[in-house]
């Protein structure tokens, strides 16, 4: 059993015993320990974290990571680009219900349409929640969710 998972078992049991049902806990709680992270180290505790802070002075760890989406702003221009070609070409899936290959076809269009729909939305709207005040990074957002 990690040292984690021991002190977080401790600490339950302490709580879980210390008060009958239907009883409040006691005033202090016992702070749950800080989780250690995959080096072994315990991690930054959350009560000292600045969520004010400037984005640059923040952990990595503690960041998302969009590069496995698209690697920089130029390949999400590339997926709008690339999104906007696929969904014309959808418009001219009609009429296929009668030719399976055709339609087999359609449907992957389709769902490599959305896919690709899904993964721009998310790294706009991922970069938006960490740069609110940036009308590129808006405009990002409002160009991943045009039809």
């Amino acid at each position: 059993m990690s040292r984690w998972t021991a002190t977080l078992a401790a600490a339950l049991l302490t709580v879980s015993s210390c008060c009958p049902v239907g009883q409040p806990p006691p005033a202090a709680p016992v702070p749950p320990p800080t989780p250690p992270t995959a080096s072994g180290d315990t991690a930054e505790p959350t009560s000292s974290i600045d969520a004010n802070r400037p984005r640059a002075d923040i952990p990595a760890q503690y960041r998302w990571n969009p590069s496995p989406l698209f690697a920089d702003d130029a390949a999400f221009a590339q997926g709008l680009a690339e999104a906007a070609r696929k969904r014309e070409e959808l418009g001219r899936c009609t009429g296929v219900a009668r030719d399976p290959a055709r339609l087999r076809a359609c449907l992957d269009l389709y769902l490599e349409t959305r896919l690709l729909t899904n993964k721009l939305t998310l790294y706009a709207s991922m970069e938006r929640a960490t740069n609110t005040t940036s009308s590129d990074v808006q405009a990002r957002v409002d160009s991943s969710r045009r039809p």
